[in-house]
């Protein structure tokens, strides 16, 4: 059954009240399409469009609507209002004087002649050219509307509005840089709200989070009640790591309009970072209730699930966004990091994901180099680091004590950061770099480029597919040679990436099948890490004043599969009175503490059995370590930077052999630091070793030695590791680098 004009209009008006925006939308473009001068729907179109922060789109409507009923004053108040919003405002005083001829009166226009004032003196632009650029950006012609822009700044340079859709159209094309000088221009001669939020959105792109933040202010100064403004606050503040005031800031966005998709997205991308991790769920699934073809909110969704440790929901979510959006990286890489954690995905399984991935990434690449501008017989290698974790981060801290000691007669060595991140170990490495040139706000061929001019021989990928990677980049080949280490524990899948860095207990000869990369193998170990500065003392075992044995596992609560739990629950149950110390971001959600609780009551360890903390600072993370007797490895991800953070704390780690790269990290790390007894064959053994401790006199043992004993072990000797790296890079660019430069 058809509804009459009047009907639809009624049901749109109540959609639109009721915050259905999209459902009022639609319902006012189909009056417009039967009735193109319908007054009210043209008029409460615009009033929708400014409400979203697009009072520029919402002009023609405005305007259409005004013609078509000009006795209606309220016709008048929204134009005027529209056009201050959208910084015409020579043209808003014009308008409100002529409703004012025709018997326009009341406080809305009395206010507005207050707002506006007589304002300066200038030349004003024809309507007709206002129009003309309105419509051509309103229709996404944004190539004609750059055009009529620059024109219009020609011919009348102090004119706000031209600056301003210049901006907006190089911005929303992905000319951030470019745009930034058009809008600050549009924002000194008349600041209005939605410049300077545009401003903002660009000043983000290009990773200037405290002057996006900034912007973003000064568009809620103008207008308090702009949603689109608090999200971009929400975004710089984000950034920033201040999630706390991220989460205000989309909360008011979602005050302001509840059904916007994009805050409920972002709220629980805040909430994630907090912890707070059912609450980030809940706030996901809110906008795909809004929009469920949104790829983002898909991908949201799995980071937050897999954050929780429910890897089957985290996988399908992931491969929803990609079924919406092949072309999503992000999602692809959060795919391939979720598979990692799996106990049933064989290694083949990762390799053919790995391998599509990549060829996503490789054909998007075009056109590669294919020469290079380093020295083809050099006396010092080139060496680029790219990574957006050049910061307080595990990258950050196993990277220091490698830069410090990487002769610097031998090797020049230049930074490449992906993200604006900046911290005091960001302030201590930087030093040790010759250059630091961030690809922040380039374009993945803007970035290869900078790479290549620099001469780089040897490229170091310090991601794989982690978070801010930027393997596209590589895909391009900006220097002869290519590597991936430390940040990413499998192949990258990449045609373009030549080397995959291991150590012999990780790159087995039978691992190279499992890699599109060639493996290269440090002499001694895959990483290492310089002593730690931090004064914290380590204290006796634990069991000796408590009276029992306390595991415990400071590691991501993902890694905690359903094979790990069920070991853990075992040694639990074969050690009466034991506890198990668990130390982990989502804690801090009582969802997420009774989640776990309910996992291993499955097993039938009750809940007092389990100590359950949040997060803390770094010195209180590493005390922690003095409550538990033994630390518990995960699998088939083990632990890294948590197992060396607790042999340098005095704390043994139990870990299981495994069986591939990633696997066998725990392995790696407990050989050298001449941990051996404390490698598991297979969870029978690992069974047998934790409940033997428990057992023996061995909990009573010297923590203080260990610690003296794993520093003077190739784990903690950085000078000793630089040297088998710096001769790996070498070795590298030997092999590889022939190609003709």
């Amino acid at each position: 059954m058809s509804l009459t004009v009047d009907q639809a209009l009624a049901q749109a008006i109540e959609a639109h009240r009721s915050g259905q925006l999209q459902d009022a939308e639609r319902l006012y473009r189909a009056i417009l399409e039967a009735l193109p001068s319908h007054s009210d729907a043209n008029h409460n179109l615009g009033l929708l469009a400014i409400s979203v922060g697009k009072p520029v789109e919402a002009l023609p409507y405005l305007r259409a609507a005004l013609e078509a009923a000009p006795a209606q004053g309220q016709f008048w108040i929204s134009y005027v209002q529209a056009l201050i919003q959208a910084g015409r405002l020579l043209e808003a005083r014009e308008i409100l004087a002529q409703g004012r001829s025709l018997g326009l009166a009341g406080p809305a226009a009395d206010d507005l002649e207050g707002k506006l004032g007589a304002g300066p003196a200038r030349d004003d632009p024809p309507s007709s050219a206002l129009d003309a650029l309105t419509a051509s950006f309103v229709a996404e012609n944004f190539a004609e509307a750059e055009a009529q822009a620059r024109a219009l700044t020609i011919a009348f340079p102090d004119h706000p509005f031209g600056w301003k859709v210049l901006g907006a159209s190089l911005s929303v094309t992905g000319r951030y840089r470019e745009s930034l000088a058009p809008m600050r221009e549009s924002v000194r001669l008349q600041p209005d709200a939605e410049t300077c939020k545009n401003l903002a959105i660009a000043l983000l792109k290009l990773g200037e989070s405290v002057e996006a933040e900034q912007a973003s202010r000064q568009a809620l100064a103008l207008w308090p009640d702009y949603a689109e403004a608090h999200l971009c606050l929400g975004n710089a503040l984000l950034d920033l790591g201040r999630s706390t005031e991220a989460e205000r800031s989309y909360r008011e966005a979602l005050r302001i309009e509840p059904v916007y998709a994009q805050a409920h997205i972002n709220l629980g991308a805040a909430l994630r970072l907090l912890g707070r991790v059912n609450e980030a769920e809940a706030s996901v699934r809110e906008a795909l209730k809004l929009e469920p073809a949104d790829a983002f909110a898909h991908y949201n969704l799995g980071m937050a699930l897999m954050d929780m440790g429910r890897l089957t929901e985290a996988e399908e979510a992931f491969r929803q966004a990609l079924a919406i959006d092949p072309g999503y990286l992000e999602a692809r890489s959060n795919l391939l990091f979720c598979l990692n954690y799996s106990e049933t995905l064989t290694p083949a399984s990762l390799l053919g994901e790995a391998r599509q991935q990549g060829a996503v990434i490789s054909a998007a690449a075009c056109p590669k180099f294919t020469a290079w501008k380093a020295a083809l017989d050099p006396t010092r290698l080139k060496v680029g680091f790219v990574s957006g974790d050049l910061r307080s981060h595990p990258v950050g801290y196993f990277l220091e004590g490698l830069l410090e000691h990487l002769d610097p007669s031998r090797f020049e060595l230049i930074a490449f950061p992906t993200t604006g991140k900046v911290d005091n170990l960001t302030r201590r490495i930087s030093p040790r770099f010759q250059a630091w040139r961030p690809l922040v706000g380039l374009n993945d061929r803007e970035a290869a480029t900078a790479i290549h001019e620099q001469g780089v021989h040897v490229l170091v990928d310090l991601s794989g597919h982690t978070a801010d990677n930027r393997l596209s980049v590589f895909a391009y080949r900006p220097a002869p040679v290519q590597v991936s280490w430390l940040g990413y524990f499998a192949t990258t899948g990449l045609p373009e990436m030549d080397y995959f860095l291991g150590d012999h207990h990780m790159a087995t000869e039978a691992e190279q099948r499992r890699f599109t990369e060639t493996l290269w193998r440090l002499p001694e170990t895959w990483l290492c890490s310089a002593p730690y500065e931090q004064p914290v003392s380590i204290g006796p075992p634990p069991a000796i004043a408590n009276g029992f044995v306390t595991f415990g596992c400071l590691g991501n609560l993902s890694k905690m599969n359903g094979a790990v739990v069920a070991l853990w629950s075992q040694i639990l149950l074969a050690v009466p009175g034991s506890k198990l110390l668990l130390k982990a971001k989502p804690f801090v959600d009582p969802q997420a503490v009774a989640d776990v609780q309910a996992r291993f009551a499955h097993h039938g360890v009750a809940s007092d059995r389990l100590v359950l903390e949040g997060p803390s600072s770094r010195t209180e993370y590493f005390e922690a370590y003095n409550r538990i007797d033994l630390v518990l490895d995960t699998f088939p991800y083990p632990g890294g930077t948590t197992s060396v953070d607790a042999l340098w704390m005095g704390a043994p780690v139990l870990t299981l052999e495994g069986d591939r790269f990633l696997a066998r990290l725990g392995e790696s790390i407990a050989r050298n630091a001449g941990q051996f007894e404390w490698i598991a064959r297979d969870r029978e053994d690992y069974l047998d070793k934790a409940v033997a401790f428990a057992a023996s006199k061995r909990v009573a043992y010297d923590r203080t030695a260990l610690r003296r004993r794993v520093l003077t072990t190739p784990l903690f000797d950085t000078e000793r590791f630089a040297r088998g790296f710096g001769e790996a890079l070498w070795g590298m660019w030997r092999e590889g680098g022939s190609r003709p430069g």
